[in-house]
């Protein structure tokens, strides 16, 4: 299994929460294949939180959310991922969707934990502004989560 994480970065600098994403991934198993765009150096250091490959898209500077979701969806296609990981920002909210809909994707927004896949796909999330928490099981091929900022952490594996 494969899953796909966007990491945003600015100017070069991959972003906290893209760090945090790409370590979410790495906790749903198999291989972690991230998306960003620019120029970095090296892999940007996201090989430190689990990720196996990263692929950058070097023709894009200032992406939109379209290109964005292009770009992601066609990693996904490729390289045959059932998960699209996104941290939930300003970015992952405008692009998570377009991939989901490209992908033909279940989608749950604002996930706080790493999935139960005892029996299935089940994702926890907050609900009523953070007073309850919901279990959402996805039972799509293919998945598209955003994940909450801090919610998780970013914790590196070497």
């Amino acid at each position: 299994m494969a899953t796909i994480v966007f990491a945003d970065n600015k100017e070069g600098k991959i972003t906290k929460s893209s760090f945090e994403a790409v370590s979410y991934a790495n906790g749903i198993g198999g291989d972690t294949i991230v998306v960003t765009y620019g120029s970095i150096e090296g892999d940007g250091g996201l090989g430190n939180y689990g990720a196996d490959k990263v692929l950058v898209a070097s023709g894009l500077t200032n992406p939109d959310s379209g290109q964005i979701a292009k770009i992601v969806a066609q990693a996904a296609e490729e390289n045959s991922a059932e998960v699209v990981v996104f941290s939930h920002d300003h970015v992952g909210r405008m692009a998570a969707p377009r991939v989901a809909v490209k992908l033909d994707a279940g989608i749950v927004s604002g996930v706080t934990a790493l999935p139960n896949t005892d029996g299935g796909f089940v994702v926890q999330k907050n609900v009523f502004s953070g007073k309850a928490m919901a279990h959402v099981s996805v039972s799509s091929e293919k998945k598209v989560l955003t994940v909450i900022p801090n919610s998780v952490g970013a914790k590196a594996t070497g």
